[in-house]
């Protein structure tokens, strides 16, 4: 099928909106690109943590690294500390390079500048910004988008990349993909960001991961500031005790930002007629791994097989569907620990009773991964693995076996 791309249309702004524009914009010189966002919409800003892809996304984008370290309050990440997810004091260790001996890095930076310095360079590059809020797309009689409308104009589209994040406008609300939920096993559901004071910064900067009584914290360090937040299941735990429980345990006052409620799930497609959604539109799982700017990342690189011809619209959507699947299962496998120490993490260990395929054949009655020698038919030929043996080996390592640290 021959995609017009002579008129791009990116719905939404954020992370995955300027991304998306950059690339685009690099990918598709003689297209002209247009990104529509509004500044009473914002931006959700919560997550500021990255897989080591993005190293090489940005390079691939002519973007210098120090420039954009200088502009987004940005610190190099080379892993994850995960605490207390076996029991108190228990620790260990994910290097951000998933090979052994690996010495790779990703980032942190603070999402809203992250925003605002890719919008500077997109716009700065040719990109045509227009801020409006969409009322409406306008359709032919096939259901193409060929405009989206605005309170105040209408913008002409040939191919439209949604990047509505949790307002999922056009392939959820529009063209009403399916639905794929995770909440079976992926329990928590509400997050409460908060910040703290920076300590002093050394080369060596890590996310922390650190298992609560109904959920995890994450802790990020930046330049200025840690951003933070408590992630848990809101059956489990209100948002009062929640805050509680964060001011126990950070020892101190603190601002919260607010909540974010969601539902863990992806679309069965994020690509429908012309429009393909990136990002936090096209689904969400949660933020431990930092797996959705992974994920936009991987959907950007392998649009342009899909336009090129190389590969069609229905293994983008299996593509993009399998990477969804294996990030779920890998986030759901962190949660396999032996602890029952609350209601939460009994009803998890519950759900192991039935395991989500394929992770039912990927481990073993003791929640071991299988060797990569045995998993060779699990996964088809056209699907890409996105995290290795060796990312569920550190886990075995760190909570099966109790190990304090990997390093």
């Amino acid at each position: 099928m021959k995609h017009n791309l002579d008129k791009i249309v990116i719905v939404g702004g954020g992370t995955a909106g300027w991304l998306s524009a950059l690339y685009l914009n690099r990918k598709f010189k003689n297209s002209k690109i247009t990104l529509i966002e509004s500044d009473e919409i914002g931006i959700l800003g919560a997550g500021e943590g990255t897989t080591g892809n993005i190293v090489k996304f940005l390079n691939q984008l002519g973007i210098s690294e120090d420039d954009m370290i200088n502009n987004c309050e940005a610190t190099f990440k080379t892993g994850i500390d995960f605490e207390n997810w076996t029991e108190a004091g228990s620790s260990y260790y994910h290097p951000i390079d998933y090979k052994p001996g690996g010495q790779g890095y990703a980032y942190h930076f603070n999402a809203r500048l992250l925003a605002k310095y890719l919008k500077s360079l997109a716009i700065e590059r040719g990109v045509i910004w227009v801020e409006g809020i969409i009322t409406e797309p306008i359709v032919d009689e096939t259901n193409i988008i060929i405009g989206l409308k605005t309170i105040n104009s209408t913008i002409d589209a040939t191919f439209v990349v949604d990047c509505t994040g949790f307002k999922r406008l056009l392939i959820g609300n529009h063209y009403k993909s399916n639905w794929i939920s995770y909440e079976d096993h992926l329990k928590v559901n509400t997050a409460i960001p908060f910040f703290l004071p920076t300590d002093s910064l050394n080369i060596r900067t890590t996310t922390k991961s650190i298992a609560m009584k109904c959920g995890w914290m994450w802790q990020i360090p930046l330049q200025s500031r840690k951003g933070c937040g408590y992630i848990f299941d809101s059956t489990e735990i209100s948002e009062e005790d929640a805050k509680k429980e964060i001011i126990e345990f950070v020892g101190a006052d603190v601002t919260f930002n607010k909540s974010i409620k969601f539902k863990p799930g992806s679309y069965e497609n994020v690509w429908i007629e012309n429009c393909v959604a990136i990002g936090l539109s096209g689904g969400f799982l949660e933020p431990l791994e930092a797996t959705s700017i992974m994920t936009a990342i991987l959907q950007l690189e392998v649009l342009c097989e899909v336009v090129s011809d190389k590969i069609n619209v229905e293994k983008y959507n299996k593509f993009v569907r399998c990477v969804n699947t294996e990030n779920m299962i890998f986030i759901y496998y962190h949660y396999l620990t032996k602890r029952t120490d609350t209601n939460f993490w009994k009803k998890v260990l519950d759900t192991a009773n039935v395991l989500p395929p394929p992770l039912d054949l990927l481990i073993d009655s003791s929640f071991n991964f299988r060797p990569k020698k045995e998993l060779n038919d699990i996964f088809e030929d056209d699907a890409s693995v996105t995290f290795g043996n060796f990312s569920y080996d550190i886990i075995n390592k760190g909570i099966k076996q109790k190990q304090k640290s990997l390093i």
